[in-house]
């Protein structure tokens, strides 16, 4: 007699419990998928900003770009504006002291 009643309650609670893993399934299954849309998304702008840049600048060129050794030197590939726009800031900041 109570054995119906205990069984009943356990189908009840299975049915419970698998409503909620399929819930927790098909949550986790559209995350998964936003988070793909989003990863390609990003790999596509990565793949535009790329070719631009190799567009701009050829991949064979290693101009404008300083060795180790050079940067542990000091030497610097500022433009003229550059280099007067980095001497004003200096002398801000020696004012500041």
């Amino acid at each position: 007699m109570f054995d119906s009643i205990r069984l009943g309650k356990r189908l009840t609670d299975v049915e419970e419990r698998l409503s909620t893993a399929e819930r927790r399934l098909n949550a986790m299954s559209l995350e998964w998928t936003d988070t793909l849309d989003r990863m390609k998304r990003m790999m596509g702008r990565i793949a535009k900003d790329r070719s631009r840049v190799e567009q701009i600048e050829p991949s064979g060129d290693d101009q404008g770009h300083l060795s180790d050794e050079e940067v542990s030197n000091g030497t610097v590939t500022l433009s003229q504006r550059q280099l007067q726009a980095n001497a004003r800031i200096l002398a801000r900041r020696n004012r500041a002291q």
